[in-house]
């Protein structure tokens, strides 16, 4: 799997729990988005994300890197 940095575009699944950096307060995602990563780690386990404009702290587990895949030209 990649690993996620600074400056990724990453996928966030609905149902994730995303979290205040300053620890209060926190959301649900109701639907998939895609988000923005601001800072790798910023506490244990937690990366900090931009969603819907502001900064959010979210679950490593729940952050998904996007991949590109190649395509493969056959001739056609």
């Amino acid at each position: 799997m990649k690993k996620i940095k600074v400056g990724d575009l990453v996928f966030l699944p609905s149902d994730a729990m995303l979290l205040r950096p300053t620890g209060l307060g926190f959301c649900k995602t109701h639907v998939p988005s895609h988000v923005l990563v601001l800072e790798v780690e910023s506490n244990p386990g937690h990366h900090t994300v931009l969603y819907r404009g502001e900064k959010w702290s979210a679950y490593c587990k729940d952050l998904y890197p996007i991949v590109e895949k190649e395509v493969i030209n056959n001739g056609n």
